[in-house]
């Protein structure tokens, strides 16, 4: 598994936007990530944050969890987002986090049996962006990951 640190990095070289908008990994563990934004990057002109942002946000805490776990477990993959869709409930006027977290382990354990058979696998994940106390916004998603040589 990353740590903290080591997957901040990660995503700042692999993924540039992350730096661009800030992102820290608070936590990494095996059942949840927890990423954190700070809204001076990420701001609208409403001076609130932009939706893409928090619609990144989302999909990055989402990836990272499911990277994290696949490289935990030695596989060597191509992970992409195929399906996504954000709800908004409330504006975000302060720095937030971004949280993926309870993957279903009967999904997860079909999503790595299909990737060893198939060479590749889907998995649904749920993310939610939290803000002052509350969830400012969700995303269902779906991921999938193919062995190298079949992407």
């Amino acid at each position: 598994m990353f740590t903290a640190p080591g997957l901040t990095d990660y995503l700042h070289e692999h993924i540039p936007v992350s730096a661009a908008m800030a992102l820290a990994v608070e936590r990494i563990e095996w059942e949840r990530s927890r990423l954190t934004f700070r809204l001076q990057p990420n701001l609208n002109h409403n001076a609130t944050a932009f939706g893409g942002s928090l619609s990144s946000a989302l999909m990055l805490a989402g990836w990272s969890l499911v990277h994290a776990r696949l490289r935990h477990l030695g596989h060597d993959y191509v992970l992409v987002v195929s399906r996504s869709e954000t709800r908004f409930a409330r504006p975000v006027e302060s720095d937030f986090v971004a949280i993926c977290e309870a993957i279903d382990a009967a999904k997860w354990d079909f999503f790595t049996d299909c990737l060893a058979r198939r060479g590749r696998g889907k998995l649904p994940v749920r993310t939610r962006v939290e803000c002052d106390g509350g969830v400012a916004a969700t995303m269902s998603g779906t991921f999938v990951a193919m062995q190298r040589e079949y992407a």
